[in-house]
């Protein structure tokens, strides 16, 4: 009964004590009308206190049912004798209070295995109470909704994938091209080679943080690699001399070469290419086959030092420095064996 029913039933009973009040007065009786009063107010109050019946069920089961005048649900479960321990879920519907147990499943993730108190009756809720969020690629090795119990045991394997750029070098090619400026045998580079770039892009899936898959998605050349370029001579060489009567007690090399001889030139220079005055005993070579400087013994000719140059000295030719035209005229061309010396 609510507290409006219950002052509409007070006048009430007021209304029919004054009249009866009244009416005893005038009888006499009005001790009866007292008891009366008394016996509608202890009436209305025992309409108004209201009794609850508390049931509690645990895991399902009803455990423990019981009266009781407080209203408050929180208390109930105290009262019952029904104990809730870490991890329980209480729920209270009505008069009706459901206690559900919790139990350890095992649960094995980012690299850890771990045992969780939870009260979730399906996998997918268990791994929620436990706070394993599950990205969009993760595995889990059973259902969502499977059923768990406290011998179950889930596995999550994260899985993600990502798209990966890198850079690598390419080799250089090694070119040879021929050359007559080079002896037969000698080599040269002419072009240092140079590496390139490639960018190449590849969509990578990791596992438990592993790369597991990798696949190209395109190439970009960035740089052309650039050849190396290795001149190779081409030019025969002098050929060795043989040993005659006049060669040197001590030598290092000997040339048979094609001689030919010059003097002074009509303007009157004596000064030859590396400074040196001209006169006898001055030859011109090709330094790159008998460096400047070089101490020489001509057959025919005599000591000697490699201290001019010439435009048509090449190879196996060398010049020889006479006084005289008439000496350059006498010695006309000829093959003269040259001794490179110690």
């Amino acid at each position: 009964m609510d507290s409006k029913n219950f002052r509409h039933r007070i006048k009430e009973a007021w209304l029919r004590l004054s009249g009866f009040v009244g009416s005893a007065r005038r009888r006499g009786v009005l001790f009866a009308a007292t008891a009366s009063l008394l016996t509608v107010v202890m009436l209305a109050s025992f309409v108004l206190i209201k009794r609850f019946e508390v049931k509690v069920f645990v895991d399902g089961r009803e455990t423990v049912s019981f009266s009781t005048l407080d209203k408050n649900s929180e208390n109930w479960l105290s009262r019952s004798g029904v104990r809730a321990f870490d991890g329980d879920k209480v729920e209270v519907y009505g008069t009706n209070v459901y206690v559900t147990r919790a139990f350890y499943v095992t649960i094995s993730v980012d690299g850890e295995m771990k045992s969780v108190r939870t009260t979730g009756t399906t996998v997918a809720e268990a791994l929620a109470e436990a706070g394993v969020e599950l990205g969009d690629e993760d595995i889990i090795d059973t259902e969502p909704m499977t059923v768990v119990d406290c011998e179950t045991a889930v596995r999550v394997t994260r899985v993600k994938s990502e798209t990966v750029t890198e850079k690598r070098e390419t080799d250089f090619k090694t070119v040879e091209k021929k050359t007559s400026a080079l002896f037969a045998g000698d080599t040269r580079v002419e072009t240092e080679g140079q590496k390139g770039e490639i960018e190449a892009v590849y969509a990578v899936k990791y596992v438990n943080g592993e790369p597991a898959e990798r696949t190209l998605i395109k190439e970009t050349v960035v740089k052309e690699p650039v050849d190396k370029v290795v001149l190779v001579g081409t030019k025969q060489k002098p050929k060795a001399a043989a040993v005659t009567a006049s060669a040197p007690a001590s030598y290092k090399a000997a040339y048979t070469m094609r001689a030919t001889a010059y003097t002074y030139g009509d303007d009157g220079g004596n000064v030859t290419y590396t400074g040196v005055s001209t006169r006898r005993g001055i030859v011109a070579v090709d330094p790159s086959v008998i460096p400047l400087g070089t101490r020489l013994y001509i057959e025919g000719y005599g000591s000697a030092v490699a201290g001019d140059i010439g435009s048509a000295i090449k190879g196996d030719r060398i010049d020889l420095f006479m006084e005289t035209e008439s000496e350059c005229i006498s010695f006309g061309r000829r093959s003269v064996t040259v001794y490179v010396l110690e």
